[in-house]
């Protein structure tokens, strides 16, 4: 019975969240119409684009773009840039990594064309994220840390706890167990220092993997279920899967090393 609550409230708050989030795409929409072909609606296309990614991504597409061949016409290069930053984030969620990537070099270009350092911050972040989703953590982390160097300059405490956060998610994956502790930890503290409740999720599942490799089990669980209580309030569905996978990865691994005891043979 506890259960069924939990789920029937849990599934009462996805639906308010929705109703939220139409209401707000509904809003742009209004103010789109409004707009007679400038650049404030390249601006409204692109969030537009950006408010509805997770639930209508073919939708979210077609915006983007829209505001793309708008920001053309007008010779608006840096709704331009963003727009194309915008297409390559929607292509990158659906696996269409190799056109993902284009859009994101091309919009970078314009960016750094233009001196745009908290545009070339966001794309060099997002173009890191899809090498490492390829498991080109390598090359993933080359462009990290340019990211990082820019959200240092620009003093983002906000975008470097995210940016040292993928740098430790792609150590942990390159099995640098060490480095990747100690980025996340960085990532943490700045995290809660700005009292982000939003993106710390991430973090916390990222130090549970961590804590996975170093052997520390018990850690390890209590970091997913601190990140499966941010992530719940937020409505991060994708942090909420993630870390139940790993609970159930590590579980399934634990009941693996337990020892199956036989019964002596009788003679």
């Amino acid at each position: 019975m506890v259960k069924v609550c939990y789920c029937l409230i849990f599934f009462i708050l996805l639906s308010v969240t929705a109703h939220g989030q139409t209401d707000a795409a509904n809003k742009l929409r209004q103010q789109i119409a409004l707009q007679k072909n400038d650049t404030t609606e390249v601006e409204l296309l692109r969030k537009l684009s950006l408010q509805i990614q997770a639930t209508k991504p073919d939708s979210a597409l077609v915006y983007a773009q829209r505001g793309l061949e708008l920001a053309r016409k007008l010779s608006f290069r840096k709704g331009e840039a963003n727009c194309m930053n915008r297409i390559g984030v929607v292509l990158w969620k659906n696996g269409k990594y190799d056109l993902a990537l284009s859009f994101l070099l091309n919009s970078l270009k314009i960016r750094e064309e233009l001196d745009d350092r908290l545009g070339m911050l966001k794309s060099l972040s997002d173009i890191g994220i899809v090498y490492s989703d390829q498991m080109d953590n390598v090359k993933a982390l080359s462009y990290h840390f340019k990211a990082k160097a820019l959200a240092e300059g620009l003093n983002d405490k906000m975008r470097l706890g995210i940016i040292l956060a993928n740098i430790g998610n792609c150590y942990i994956k390159l099995n640098k167990v060490d480095s990747a502790l100690t980025y996340e930890m960085e990532a943490y503290s700045i995290k809660q220092s700005l009292k982000d409740t939003v993106t710390v999720a991430n973090t916390l599942s990222i130090l549970g993997d961590i804590n996975v490799k170093l052997k520390h089990n018990a850690l390890a669980l209590e970091y997913y279920r601190t990140s499966i209580s941010y992530a719940v309030k937020n409505d991060d569905q994708s942090s909420i899967a993630d870390s139940y996978n790993s609970i159930a990865k590590l579980y399934s691994k634990q009941a693996r090393q337990i020892p199956v005891f036989t019964m002596p043979t009788r003679l």
